[in-house]
């Protein structure tokens, strides 16, 4: 898997914002502002989810500050 670092960018609705514990957002590349689908995005826990056909993902955390992992394979 190839961590998404310098070609690409997550952007979330509004900025960075979580709403209680639960973390949405849409990851796009960070050149053609495309947005990416299949990415997989990995919370504490082991607990994660994957983007949408539109790039589009919602995570749920526990409360708190958490660090989230971000690949994709293409």
């Amino acid at each position: 898997m190839k961590k998404l670092l310098a070609g690409f960018i997550i952007s979330f609705l509004g900025g960075f914002f979580l709403q209680g514990q639960t973390l949405t957002g849409t990851v796009k590349d960070a050149q053609t502002g495309e947005t990416l689908i299949m990415v997989n995005i990995l919370g504490p826990e082991r607990r994660g989810t994957v983007t949408n056909n539109e790039g589009f993902f919602t995570l749920n955390l526990k409360e708190g500050s958490s660090k989230i992992q971000v690949s994709f394979v293409g």
